[in-house]
Formats: C-alpha cells, sequence, structure tokens
C-alpha cells in the first residue's frame, strides 16, 4: 500500500518524484479554522472513532461559531444547487443532487467487515 508510484502532480517524470506528497500531510490543519475542523469532526464522529482517530481539541469558540457557520454552509449549498440549476435547468440540478446523495450515502456508510 505504501508503494505509491505517482504523486498529485503533472510533471512527476520530469521531477523525477514518487510516493506520497509529504507537503499535503496535515495540510488540512493549516488549512481550516477551528470552526470547520469542528464541523467536520462532528459530522464523522462515528468514523473518527472507528478508524481509532484522535479528534483534534476544541475550545469552546468553535464551539459558538459552529451555529453560523453551518449557516453560511447551508446558504453557499443552496447558492451552489441555484447555479447549478441556471447552468443546466432542472435534469442537470436533479442529477447534481442525486450524485450529492450518493457521495453522502458512501460517506456515511461503515464498511462491513466480511470475514467475520
Amino acid at each position: 500500500m505504501l508503494d505509491i508510484k505517482t504523486n498529485n502532480t503533472a510533471y512527476q517524470e520530469e521531477m523525477g518524484r514518487k510516493g506520497i506528497y509529504t507537503l499535503s500531510v496535515d495540510r488540512w490543519k493549516k488549512e481550516l479554522d477551528i470552526t470547520e475542523i469542528n464541523i467536520a469532526q462532528v459530522f464523522a464522529r462515528r468514523q473518527i472513532r472507528m478508524l481509532s482517530y484522535a479528534p483534534l481539541p476544541i475550545p469552546a469558540a468553535g464551539y459558538l461559531l459552529l451555529p453560523i457557520c453551518l449557516g453560511m454552509s447551508i446558504s453557499e449549498f443552496f447558492q451552489r444547487l441555484y447555479r447549478r440549476y441556471k447552468m443546466g435547468g432542472v435534469s442537470y440540478l436533479l442529477s447534481v443532487l442525486s450524485n450529492y446523495w450518493k457521495r453522502y450515502l458512501h460517506l456515511t456508510s461503515i464498511p462491513q467487515d466480511k470475514s467475520l
């Protein structure tokens, strides 16, 4: 599993790189603010526990800003849906929603061990 042949670059052969690009490891800790991390941890709580990850401690400010951040995210989601509707009409919007739903189901499903 660790013998990765490529990393995420179009110039991999010219650069002579292979494997996991180490600059990407833990980049989310620098890119996301504490409220975004809190939201991710709230919604992925089951998966975090199942995979034995240690959640980051969230200060009180992260919890206080959670409703505001969620409201903004919901607003952005509906704005995105409206733009999809304007781009391709009802059929395109329904296709986008179907793909969102499939992705949601995939992300929220917990793999079952079939050997048991």
